[in-house]
């Protein structure tokens, strides 16, 4: 995945994001309403002003009682669809970053190894964490801009019928807020991605640095790593603050704007008042719309900043769901039982084009215990990841050989494969859980009995019966409270509790004590 990317069209990862609030159907409906209703009863307020005014001038207050009340409806009506909007719209933000969150998640289990590979933790993590926080905080602010750009509409559409030459003025101040919004927005975009992308490359060095803590200190390095961080934070520090001032001036003149448009207005309102053009109503009327103008002006403006900034995380978020396998899944399934596996002229190398396999070729039949031996960096470790189709070799291929025929791996569905084929990695991988709770990961429904039983196969009962609390003692992350041959008899364990019709196991007793190995 690319560190920095350009800008799509502001419109692409607008209607993107629209999409997805739109599957939420029913709120993304009461939003709209609440905010657009709301806002047509507010256009009305002018008009009542202008009423009132004209006919106190008159001296006509027949009609006070009556404009009273509507502006006490319309107050009333704001309030009840403010906080519907608000409402609904936190309500709808938080089902659109749980999708965003799944899905991204959803598309990094299905990569293959080659994707896996390519994938940097930090920036997995930057992106489901505090890229989707800023998706949060832009939804919910989302029916501001609907909003107000409904009083723009409505409000210019009083004021044309009012006053033409006056409302030339305000379509200048919302003309000039457009400008200063679109020139910010390809500036705003850069400095926030390049901070996001640095933040990223740090938390992916720190968790690195954390999960091998005891090297650090074994090599006296945490000075060094204290000062490597300092020197990056620092460094992401100068990039936000560029990004504060590309914001500070567009933002500023956006809340300048519609004071001067208020000063023009008065200036020139007077002046029309005086010369008989227009009454003293529509003056105040249009006035009160430029005053109540100012208010959700400004909250534009943030909406907007918040938007040129949310962009950069929109884009990643929406790349990283869009990250696809190279490798194809397959449509079948494995028909009957495994009785062998034939490799044929196969050859692998990875993206650095560097060959690690040659024009393979071996059987192996049931019951047979076959051992790959080789030098480091032979490609051991990759055959395994190439039987159970973690990668596709670059030629020949894998047959398994069932009871109804053969079947090429390319050719059956991963989920299918992988349930009859077992993997135990050199590395053994635990999370934080208890030691039953691991042994019955890939087997979700085994019963204690089942977890007991596959235990005694690995040669693990023994040191888990001595546990504090046997199958029930929980473990530190990655299993650090284990020793690596633990570690590695509760992953051969979990791997045999799947009952798999072929294991394929990565150097899994090598830290395993030898007498229990050869067990």
């Amino acid at each position: 995945m690319p560190a920095t990317h350009s800008p799509m069209p502001a419109r692409a990862w607008i209607v993107r994001l629209a999409r997805v609030c739109w599957e939420r159907k029913t709120l993304s409906i009461i939003v709209i309403v609440a905010s657009v209703s709301t806002i047509l009863l507010a256009a009305l307020t002018p008009l009542i002003t202008r009423q009132a005014v004209n006919d106190a001038i008159a001296g006509d207050t027949t009609h006070l009682p009556l404009l009273a009340c509507g502006l006490l409806l319309i107050a009333l009506f704001d309030f009840i669809g403010n906080y519907v909007r608000r409402g609904y719209a936190g309500e709808l933000s938080l089902w659109v970053q749980h999708t965003l969150r799944s899905r991204a998640f959803d598309s990094i289990q299905k990569l293959d190894g080659a994707g896996q590979d390519a994938l940097r933790t930090g920036q997995v993590i930057s992106r489901t964490n505090s890229d989707l926080q800023q998706v949060h905080t832009l939804l919910q602010m989302c029916p501001v801009p609907l909003a107000v750009l409904t009083y723009y509409v409505a409000g210019i559409a009083v004021m044309l019928w009012m006053s033409p030459s006056m409302t030339l003025i305000v379509i200048c101040v919302l003309a000039a807020l457009a400008i200063t919004a679109l020139r910010a927005r390809r500036r705003v975009f850069a400095q926030t991605g390049l901070a996001s992308d640095r933040l990223a490359h740090m938390t992916e060095h720190m968790r690195e640095v954390l999960e091998q803590i005891s090297v650090v200190k074994s090599c006296v390095a945490e000075l060094r790593e204290t000062r490597w961080l300092d020197g990056q934070s620092r460094q992401m520090v100068r990039v936000r603050i560029g990004a504060a001032i590309s914001q500070a001036m567009p933002g500023a003149t956006m809340l300048a704007l519609p004071v001067i448009g208020q000063i023009v207005l008065l200036c020139y309102g007077g002046w029309s008042v005086m010369n008989g053009r227009i009454d003293l109503g529509t003056f105040v009327a249009f006035a009160s719309f430029l005053a109540m103008l100012t208010g959700p002006t400004r909250v534009l403006a943030s909406f907007l900043v918040i938007a040129q900034r949310t962009q950069a995380s929109v884009e990643r978020v929406f790349a990283l769901i869009d990250t696809r396998s190279r490798m194809e899944d397959g449509t079948e399934s494995v028909e009957g039982q495994i009785i062998g596996l034939d490799v044929e002229k196969m050859s692998f190398h990875y993206d650095n084009g560097n060959r690690i396999l040659n024009e393979i070729s071996f059987s192996i039949h049931a019951g047979e215990t076959v051992a790959v031996v080789g030098a480091s960096g032979s490609g051991k470790s990759t055959l395994l990841m190439l039987l159970a189709r973690f990668y596709d070799p670059t030629s020949g291929g894998v047959w398994l050989n069932t009871t109804a025929g053969q079947q090429n791996i390319r050719d059956l569905k991963l989920t299918a494969l992988r349930r009859r084929v077992g993997v135990v990695f050199e590395d053994a991988c635990l999370f934080a859980g208890t030691v039953a709770d691991h042994i019955a990961y890939g087997h979700p429904q085994a019963t204690q009995d089942d977890i007991r039983r596959a235990a005694d196969a690995a040669g693990a009962s023994g040191f888990i019966n001595a546990l504090p609390q046997g199958f029930n003692t929980r473990l530190a992350e990655r299993g650090s409270n284990l020793s690596g041959g633990h570690r590695q008899r509760i992953a051969l364990a979990r791997a045999l509790n799947t009952a798999p019709e072929l294991l394929n196991l990565d150097a899994t007793t090598s830290a395993v004590e030898a007498a229990p190995a050869a067990a």
